[in-house]
C-alpha cells in the first residue's frame, strides 16, 4: 500500500509505502520536506491490484490501520477489499469503518 503525500507550501509530493513506524513516518516526512510545520496532506491511495483512490484523512490514522491491515489473513484482506468496492466506499473509509 502506497499513499501519496504532499506539501501544502511547496506543492512537493512523493509515495510512501505503508505501514511504517510512527517514527519511520516522521523522518521521512522530514527528509523528504514534505512537512512545514505540520502542512501537508495525503491526496492518493493505491493498494494492488485496485486503481488509485483519492485519500484525504489522517496519514498517522491510516498508517495504524495499515499495520492491522497488513496482520489480516489474505483472505480476510481480500473480503476486506471486496466489501469496499460491494459498498462502493473508498478502501481508506473501509480500513476505518472494518479495522
Amino acid at each position: 500500500m502506497e499513499v501519496y503525500i504532499t506539501n501544502n507550501v511547496s506543492g512537493k509530493g512523493l509515495w510512501v509505502a505503508l505501514p511504517k513506524t510512527t517514527q519511520e513516518l516522521l523522518l521521512f516526512l522530514e527528509q523528504n520536506q514534505l512537512t512545514d510545520n505540520g502542512e501537508y496532506q495525503m491526496t492518493s491511495l493505491r493498494i494492488n491490484p485496485l486503481p488509485q483512490q483519492e485519500c484525504t484523512g489522517n496519514l498517522f490514522l491510516l498508517n495504524q490501520k495499515a499495520i492491522q491491515f497488513e496482520y489480516l489473513p489474505d483472505g480476510e484482506k481480500e473480503n476486506l477489499l471486496s466489501l469496499a468496492f460491494d459498498e462502493g466506499i473508498s478502501i481508506e473509509e473501509a480500513f476505518y469503518q472494518y479495522l
